[in-house]
């Protein structure tokens, strides 16, 4: 793809994984440390996105400059293909054929995301198609090395390319992943899809719905992702791709594009002697070009969605042979016999049918008949066990929770967890508590509180059994005294012997995270109070967060209307305490707590 798109709470240094992942030996560990535009861009990651400078410092120890990448990406152009030479290469029986079964396996996936971006099934298969032959082709580079050795050792693009390691390493602490384990292409691409780190970051989804986006191993968000990327850049549902044009007189020529924007309409290039194939309207923009086919010059209008498809890869016969392969593809799915029970098709439907009526999906359990394995030491789907995240963070740079006065209803009426009853306060000001804290992390990241606010374990927040949410209030360690002021727009934690469940930016600040609990007191703020300790009267808003709701609500600052929540019945609801083992031991068991197997908060 020519469109080149919290961690542990120490650096693990990953002994062994070098000699596991490399791809060639023409390089060794430690190849970038100490160097001065390593020190520079960890300074400036450090300033400006909050990475701890040591940790990352850490990951470039690891990393290592690969001669093979600036080999292959300084090697004089080859001569140009003709579409007669190019067409080939990808418009084979085995792509059509491996394309075709690729789409049976996950056809349910491909409708849905056909409904719900409106750009069909056989063009999203055939660029995974194109791009690794359906995942079969990914890439051997580890990715921090690939963006390393470019963004570092290639002059000509450096700029580009330490963007594109920036963005990869904001999109592995945003996913919890271990960026020493990610691979893709020589250039950094990666996945199904080849996305670059920066187009993973603006147009990836987690199409099925678990929490996490991983293009490498599931073709669900794969899919789904492809289909984002296209809408985002123009597809227009049910239009057609291209037009075959006939062409008479000295003046065709005049009608070629010089590059892939649509910069002709259908009225110029009929005036200068160009006939479409279908019948297009005299002001539609296109990009009119010409390929050397088996039989001669063939001329073509390329419309609004070929513009989309060059929008993945900047190339005229590219966005043919995705054409063309999905072209092929879709007569081959046409003329196969229905080889599947009704039942089977119509349940198919339904689950479309159901997904675009729901506005949260439960994760989907792949069979193992069609799932792409995951490579060794890669742990993409890490965040199903709640813990710290992989990367840590200064959280001396993280400021505290703002008290607001709140504008809307509160969730503050009895609710029952695990047979019993709790009774929420009907207000906060006044509350005063000792007792024990813990905390939550990745398992529940991105996922919605009890408040229909979305969790951010790097912000300042926390949940509470009786709390009105939300609330604000003042969290003291006892046995340091350090203090940090919260949001608590969340429910739990259930346990007999906690008052509070902290998210892991607070707790890092309190300094138990690493030993899970600490003896803390917990005092109610009154904003109005708060604001008029400070001289200032307290606004009504102020970085208030964005909460879904089905209406507009009152605003009644402080009137405390009821909301009814009634939480499931496993939230924050464990058997053991959380403990964080040390970062230096296996790093698959850094932090991983026994915690509840769901958990979907929502608004009733």
């Amino acid at each position: 793809m020519q469109v080149m798109r919290g961690w542990a709470t120490r650096y693990a240094p990953w002994v062994g994984l070098v000699s596991i992942l490399g791809t060639a030996q023409d390089a060794l560990a430690g190849d970038y440390e100490g160097t001065p535009q390593v020190a520079e861009f960890v300074g400036e990651m450090t300033r400006d996105y909050g990475f701890a400078g040591e940790q990352l410092m850490g990951v470039f120890r690891e990393a290592e400059r690969k001669q093979t990448i600036l080999d292959a990406i300084s090697k004089p152009a080859e001569r140009v293909k003709q579409w007669n030479e190019y067409r080939p290469m990808f418009i084979t029986d085995a792509r059509i054929a491996r394309g075709v079964d690729f789409w049976r396996q996950h056809e349910a996936v491909l409708a849905r995301a056909e409904q719900e971006y409106g750009v069909p099934a056989q063009v999203i298969v055939s660029i995974i198609g194109v791009e690794t032959f359906f995942g079969r082709n990914t890439g051997n580079y580890r990715v921090i090395d690939a963006l390393s050795t470019l963004g570092f050792d290639y002059p000509p693009r450096a700029e580009f390319f330490r963007k594109e390691l920036r963005e990869f390493l904001l999109l592995a602490r945003e996913e919890q992943v271990d960026p020493l384990t990610l691979k893709g292409s020589y250039a950094g691409a990666m996945g199904l899809p080849q996305f670059m780190p920066s187009s993973f970051r603006a147009y990836a989804v987690d199409f099925d719905g678990d929490g996490h986006i991983n293009i490498w191993t599931n073709p669900d968000d794969a899919i789904g992702s492809v289909a984002s990327y296209f809408k985002r850049h123009g597809w227009v549902a049910g239009e057609p791709v291209v037009s075959r044009a006939d062409v008479r007189g000295e003046q065709v020529d005049e009608g070629l594009t010089t590059g892939i924007e649509p910069t002709k309409t259908v009225g110029e290039l009929r005036a200068l002697g160009w006939s479409s194939h279908d019948a297009l309207r005299d002001d539609m923009p296109v990009t009119a070009f010409r390929l050397e086919g088996d039989n001669g010059p063939e001329y073509w209008m390329g419309l609004t969605n070929f513009y989309a498809i060059t929008r993945y890869n900047r190339s005229v016969m590219y966005a043919m042979a995705v054409h063309q392969l999905s072209e092929q593809g879709r007569q081959v799915m046409r003329a196969l016999p229905m080889n599947k029970p009704l039942k089977l098709m119509a349940f198919a439907a339904l689950a479309v049918l159901v997904a675009s009526c729901s506005t949260s999906r439960s994760p989907t359990q792949k069979s193992s008949s069609t799932a792409v394995r995951s490579a060794p030491g890669l742990d993409i789907n890490r965040a199903h066990k709640d813990g710290a995240p992989w990367w840590d963070v200064d959280v001396s740079r993280i400021p505290d929770a703002t008290p607001t006065l709140h504008t809307g209803p509160y969730k503050a009426n009895p609710y029952t967890v695990l047979g019993k009853t709790y009774f929420p306060l009907q207000e906060s000001k006044t509350y005063v508590a000792s007792g024990t804290a813990s905390w939550y992390g990745t398992k529940f990241h991105g996922q919605n509180t009890a408040n229909g606010e979305v969790y951010d374990l790097y912000g300042m927040s926390a949940a509470h059994k009786t709390l009105p949410l939300p609330s604000y209030v003042r969290v003291t360690n006892l046995d340091n005294n350090k203090t940090v002021i919260l949001r608590v727009n969340d429910r739990g934690p259930f346990y007999s012997d906690r008052i509070i469940d902290l998210s892991y930016a607070a707790a890092k600040k309190l300094g138990y995270a690493e030993t899970g609990t600490a003896r803390v007191k917990v005092e109610g703020i009154d904003p109005q109070q708060w604001w008029a300790a400070k001289g200032r009267p307290a606004p009504l808003m102020l970085n208030e967060p964005q909460v879904a709701q089905n209406t507009a609500p009152t605003i009644t600052a402080s009137a405390g209307t009821v909301e009814q929540w009634t939480p499931p019945p496993q939230q924050h609801a464990a058997a053991v305490v959380p403990v964080q083992i040390d970062a230096k031991k296996n790093v698959a068991s850094i932090c991983r707590w026994a915690r509840s197997p769901t958990r979907t908060l929502q608004n009733s």
